[in-house]
C-alpha cells in the first residue's frame, strides 16, 4: 500500500474545460477507480479499482478543499485498493473528491465523491456532474465505507 501526505494548496481552480461526453460523472468507466472508504480518524482515504482492467493512478488527484494530493504513478489491478493520507479530514464536515486531473472546478474530471456533515467546497461541482446527489452523510463516525452505489449518502455507512 502507498501512503501520501497532502499539504494545503490553496483554492486555485483550473479554468480549463474538459471535452464533453456522455459518460456518467460518478463512474470512471475507463479505470473503475472509486473512493470506497474514508477514515476520518486517521486521515486515510481508500481508492479501489472496481473496473475489469488495470487502472493507472498517474495524473489523478484527491481533493478535500483546500487540500489536494496527487496520486502516485502506480497501477491498480482489478479489485486492488490503495490507501492515501489526506490532511484536513474532520467529522464535523468535509469531502473527498477523486479527479482525473488537477482541474478541480470541472465536473467532467470528478470521477468519485463523498461528502459528510456540513459538506464540502466541491459539492456543487459533484452535483452538477451527477457524481453526488442529495444531502451529505449525516452524523458520520470516524470511518465511512461505501457499501452500496456511490453518489449519495444512501450508499455509505459510517
Amino acid at each position: 500500500a502507498f501512503a501520501l501526505l497532502a499539504a494545503a494548496c490553496g483554492d486555485d481552480d483550473d479554468a480549463s474545460s474538459a471535452a464533453e461526453d456522455d459518460t456518467p460523472a460518478d463512474a470512471d468507466t475507463e479505470s473503475g477507480l472509486t473512493v470506497t472508504a474514508v477514515d476520518i480518524g486517521t486521515g486515510t482515504v481508500t481508492i479501489t479499482n472496481n473496473g475489469a482492467a488495470d487502472a493507472d493512478l498517474a495524473g489523478h488527484q484527491l481533493c478535500n478543499r483546500p487540500t489536494y494530493v496527487p496520486l502516485p504513478g502506480a497501477t491498480l489491478a482489478p479489485g486492488e485498493s490503495i490507501d492515501v493520507s489526506l490532511e484536513g479530514l474532520s467529522a464535523d464536515g468535509g469531502e473527498v473528491g477523486l479527479y482525473t486531473s488537477g482541474n478541480f472546478g470541472s465536473s467532467d474530471d470528478l470521477i468519485s465523491y463523498v461528502t459528510w456533515g456540513s459538506g464540502g467546497g466541491r459539492l456543487s461541482v459533484a452535483e452538477s456532474g451527477g457524481t453526488w446527489s442529495g444531502e451529505p452523510i449525516a452524523g458520520p463516525g470516524d470511518t465511512l465505507t461505501l457499501d452500496g452505489e456511490p453518489g449519495s449518502a444512501a450508499g455509505w455507512t459510517g
